[in-house]
């Protein structure tokens, strides 16, 4: 009789999780640096502008960004809107260079300035002149129709003589009275150049020649063209009445000399 010999079982096979390649270490990045020309401080390549960032330059950015953004900054509050200059050359920044060097305060002022530049390039439209609006539209009519009333406020202003609206005068006779305030005005301004008022009832008086004693013809007061003082203390006691900054001023000479304060005792 064969004896069967019992085969021997395979132990099961555990699965095996896949090994995922291990990538070897990044090597760090290091930043190349430079030396800021406005602030001369030395900074990593990545805070100065890219030249995406202002890409109307053949030359590299040696001004840091946040110099950058201090030099658009006072361009813009300082010269008209169109004229923002480089920092480091004379070259014009155009409206995305501009936006994308500086911040959104500022960029609305550019903006803003850029718009109603646009708009007043328009022969017919005009701004509104009150001072607490800002808003505009067209005037077709221009001069013919002078009157321009805004339609956000209802301000109205005169688009001939460039003033509030003169209700009740025409414009012939409102550059009248304009012309006679400023001839009036220009007046008084030649009257103070060649005259004083008197010193007691501030009346205009002019000296076209002769000495300096002057006499009121209004009020009769009798002063110094120069200093003001009054004459008549001058004509009795001497020209010491005069102020001490006076051409004709003289010291008083029967004055008694003020003595020296006596030096203090030494112990």
């Amino acid at each position: 009789m064969i004896a069967l010999k019992r085969r021997a079982s395979t132990p099961p096979v555990e699965p095996v999780e896949p090994v995922e390649p291990v990538e070897p270490p990044k090597k760090k990045r290091v930043l190349s640096r430079r030396t800021c020309t406005v602030c001369d401080t030395n900074k990593g390549s990545n805070q100065f502008p890219s030249s995406t960032k202002v890409s109307s330059h053949d030359h590299g950015a040696n001004v840091c960004r946040a110099c950058y953004m201090t030099h658009i900054q006072v361009e813009i509050d300082s010269k008209m809107w169109d004229q923002v200059a480089c920092p480091e050359c004379a070259v014009l920044l155009g409206y995305e260079e501009v936006k994308n060097m500086t911040n959104a305060e500022d960029f609305s002022k550019y903006d803003e300035a850029a718009f109603r530049a646009a708009l007043s390039a328009d022969a017919e439209f005009r701004y509104c002149m009150s001072t607490t609006c800002k808003s505009g539209h067209c005037h077709p009519a221009g001069i013919d129709e002078p009157t321009f009333c805004c339609r956000e406020c209802g301000h109205k202003h005169c688009v001939s003589c460039e003033a509030n609206w003169h209700e009740g005068v025409t414009c012939a006779q409102y550059q009248d009275t304009l012309q006679r305030a400023q001839e009036e005005e220009e007046s008084q301004q030649e009257v103070a150049k060649i005259s004083k008022s008197c010193p007691k009832c501030r009346v205009p008086i002019q000296k076209n020649n002769g000495c300096d004693h002057m006499t009121c013809s209004r009020c009769s007061y009798n002063f110094c063209w120069i200093c003001s003082a009054d004459y008549m203390p001058i004509l009795r006691s001497g020209a010491h009445h005069h102020n001490m900054g006076c051409h004709w001023y003289r010291p008083d000479p029967f004055a008694r000399p003020v003595a020296a304060p006596a030096a203090p005792a030494t112990i």
